[in-house]
C-alpha cells in the first residue's frame, strides 16, 4: 500500500554509479537521522503533553466524563488495562511492518522506556490498578488491536506484511488524547486546574503557559504522526513500449536480488519465475506477459544495510496513457496539503480495493498508479527505435527514439520534478559497438545512450540492459540489471 501521508525513504546505495558522494550520507542515513531527531523532539514535547493529561484528569472535563461513562457499572481499571493491551498489540504489528523498518525499533524502545518511566520512576498504575484481578482486560484489548490492525489488509485483498491501520490507530489514539487534554485543561475544566509552581515551564494557567501548550500539542501531533506513518519502500510505475519488456525487467531485477541480496518475492512471484525462461534464451517474456496484468512486489537486503528494501511495481504499456490521461495526471500532480494527504491515507487504508476503484473510477486507475509512484521507470528496446532494421548493423545517425519515448517525456514534464525518472534501454548490445565503451554496464555506455541516442539531460537516469549474457557479468539473467537495482536503492 502506498503511504501518501509522508515522504518515502531510499535504501543505501552501493559505492559507484548512483552512490552517495564520498564522505556524504545516503538518503537512508539521512532519513534515519530525521526520524531519530523527530523522536527526540516528540519525547521532549511528551513531558509537557503528559503533564496536560494529568491536569485534564483532575479538571474532570470531557475526557474523564467519557471514561467514567464507558466504565460505569464496572471498574475504572479497565480504562487503563484495555487501552494498554490495544496499544501494545498495535505496536507489535508496527514492529513487524516491513515498510516501517527504519523507525519500528525506535518506537519499541521508546514505548518500553515510557512504561519504565510511568511504572517504575513515577510509580503509577502499580498500586492503583488491579493487574492480576483483571488479567483478561489487556488480552481483550490486544485481541481488538490485532483484529483492527490486520483486518483492513484482508478487506483490501492485500496479504503482505504491512499494517498501516496499526500505525494509524497509534497516531489517532495519541492525537485524540493530546487534543482532548488540551481542551479539558483550557476550555472544559469542571474543577479548577491547580497552579504548578514546582515545574520548570510556566503553569498552564498563565498566558505564556497557554502558548506553550498550543505549540506542544500541535508539535507533538504533527511529529508523532510523521514518525509513525513514514514508510520505507519504493512504489514504481513501470511504463514500457510492451508489457513483456516491463515484466522482463522486473523478473531480471528479482533474479538479481535473489542471487546477490537474499531477495524474496512478495506478490506474483510465480509469474516472475515463469518469465525467467524466455529471458534465459535471450528474449523478452512475450507469452508470459500476454496473460499477466498484475502488480508485482519483492524485497531484498541491499548492501551496507541490514534492513529489507521493499519494491512495489505495476507494469503498464505507455500506449495506454492517452493524452486525456496525461492531462488528468498533470492536473492532479500538485502535491496535496498535509491534511489532504492524511485523509487520502485513511481512505487508502480502510477502503477495500473494489470499493476504492468504484469511488475513484472518474480519475482513472492508470492515473492513480502513476501519481502514487515514487519513481517512473520507462522500458524500451533498441528495436523500438525509428530506423532500426533487424539483421542490419545500426548506425548512429539512422536511429531516433520512438514516439512512445516522447510520450514518456511529456508525462514526466506533466509531473514536474517530484518523481525520479529512470529509462531502461533493452537489447543494448546492438549499439555497444557504436560507442567507445567496453561493457553494457559501464557508466561510459550509459552516458553514450543518454546523450547520443536519447538526447536527455541529468534529470533522467539511463540504464542499458541486455537479455543476452554477452557481458562480463554472465551470471546475471539480465546484463546491466545491477545498475537499475542501484538506482532504485538511492
Amino acid at each position: 500500500m502506498h503511504n501518501i501521508f509522508a515522504d518515502d525513504t531510499r535504501a543505501a546505495a552501493d559505492p559507484g554509479v548512483g552512490g552517495p558522494e564520498p564522505g556524504g550520507l545516503s538518503d537512508r542515513q539521512r532519513a534515519f537521522l530525521k526520524l531519530f531527531g523527530a523522536l527526540v523532539v516528540v519525547s521532549l514535547l511528551a513531558l509537557r503533553v503528559g503533564n496536560l493529561w494529568n491536569l485534564a484528569w483532575e479538571a474532570r472535563g470531557i475526557g474523564r466524563g467519557v471514561v467514567e461513562r464507558l466504565t460505569a457499572g464496572a471498574t475504572i481499571d479497565l480504562a487503563v488495562l484495555v487501552p494498554f493491551g490495544l496499544v501494545t498489540a498495535w505496536l507489535l504489528l508496527f514492529a513487524f511492518d516491513q515498510t516501517k523498518k527504519l523507525q519500528r525499533w525506535l518506537a519499541v524502545v521508546a514505548y518500553l522506556l515510557l512504561l519504565v518511566w510511568l511504572v517504575v520512576i513515577e510509580n503509577r498504575w502499580r498500586a492503583e490498578v488491579a493487574w492480576l484481578k483483571f488479567w483478561y482486560a489487556p488480552l481483550v484489548g490486544a485481541f481488538v488491536g490485532i483484529v483492527t490492525g490486520v483486518a483492513p489488509q484482508f478487506l483490501r485483498d492485500e496479504h503482505g506484511r504491512e499494517f498501516p491501520a496499526a500505525a494509524l490507530g497509534l497516531f489517532v489514539t495519541a492525537s485524540a488524547l493530546c487534543v482532548v487534554a488540551f481542551l479539558d485543561v483550557h476550555l472544559f475544566a469542571v474543577e479548577r486546574v491547580p497552579a504548578q509552581d514546582d515545574t520548570y515551564l510556566p503553569s498552564p494557567l498563565s498566558p505564556v503557559g497557554i502558548v506553550i501548550d498550543v505549540f506542544s500539542t500541535v508539535g507533538f501531533v504533527a511529529l508523532f504522526g510523521w514518525f509513525l506513518l513514514y514508510s520505507d519502500y519504493r512504489q514504481i510505475a513501470v511504463l514500457s513500449t510492451s508489457q513483456a519488456l516491463g515484466l522482463g525487467v522486473m523478473a531480471g531485477l528479482l533474479d538479481h536480488t535473489q542471487q546477490q541480496y537474499d531477495g524474496t518475492s512478495v506478490r506474483m512471484g510465480t509469474t516472475l519465475a515463469k518469465a525467467k525462461g524466455p529471458i534465459g534464451s535471450g528474449q523478452p517474456p512475450d507469452d508470459v506477459a500476454a496473460g499477466s496484468d498484475a502488480h508485482f512486489a519483492f524485497k531484498y537486503i541491499p548492501q551496507n544495510t541490514p534492513r529489507w528494501s521493499y519494491v512495489s511495481a505495476t507494469p503498464l504499456e505507455i500506449g495506454d496513457l492517452h493524452p486525456a490521461t496525461i492531462n488528468r495526471i498533470s492536473d492532479r500532480s500538485a502535491q496535496p496539503g498535509r491534511l489532504q494527504r492524511f485523509v487520502l491515507f485513511v481512505a487508502d487504508t480502510f477502503f477495500p480495493s473494489r470499493v476504492k476503484q468504484g469511488l475513484t473510477s472518474d480519475t482513472g486507475l492508470l492515473a492513480d498508479i502513476v501519481l502514487d509512484a515514487d519513481a517512473l521507470l520507462f522500458v524500451m528496446s533498441i528495436e523500438d527505435f525509428d530506423g532500426y532494421r533487424t539483421g542490419i548493423d545500426p548506425t548512429l545517425g539512422a536511429l531516433s527514439p520512438p514516439d512512445d519515448f516522447d510520450r514518456f517525456v511529456e508525462l514526466c514534464e506533466a509531473l514536474g520534478d517530484s518523481r525520479r525518472r529512470i529509462i531502461v534501454v533493452a537489447d543494448a548490445e546492438a549499439v555497444l559497438g557504436l560507442s567507445q565503451a567496453q561493457t553494457i554496464a559501464s557508466d561510459e555506455f550509459a552516458g553514450f545512450v543518454a546523450g547520443q541516442l536519447l538526447d536527455v539531460g541529468d534529470e533522467y537516469t539511463v540504464v542499458p540492459v541486455s537479455w543476452s549474457a554477452t557481458d562480463d557479468d554472465d551470471d546475471r539473467l539480465v546484463v546491466g540489471i545491477e545498475n537499475l537495482r542501484r538506482e532504485l536503492d538511492r
